[in-house]
């Protein structure tokens, strides 16, 4: 089965074996770029994955201008 690219926040808790509350609070502070659909946020696996692996390190324009 084909994983999902972006994920909702509890998605992305489950996936990645973390807290929720963990990821509601990152996407608050806006500490890695998300995708808005009206209220509902939605995060890139690579994004999130990439997150973690630098040990949170914050995203900035020019690293994403990058891809």
């Amino acid at each position: 089965m084909e994983q999902k690219t972006l994920l909702t926040i509890n998605e992305t808790a489950q996936a990645f074996g973390v807290p929720a509350f963990f990821v509601r609070t990152k996407v608050k502070r806006g500490e890695f770029p998300v995708f808005m659909a009206g209220t509902r946020a939605y995060i890139s696996r690579e994004v999130f994955s990439e997150f973690l692996a630098t040990g949170g390190q914050r995203y900035d324009a020019a690293q994403l201008a990058g891809r």
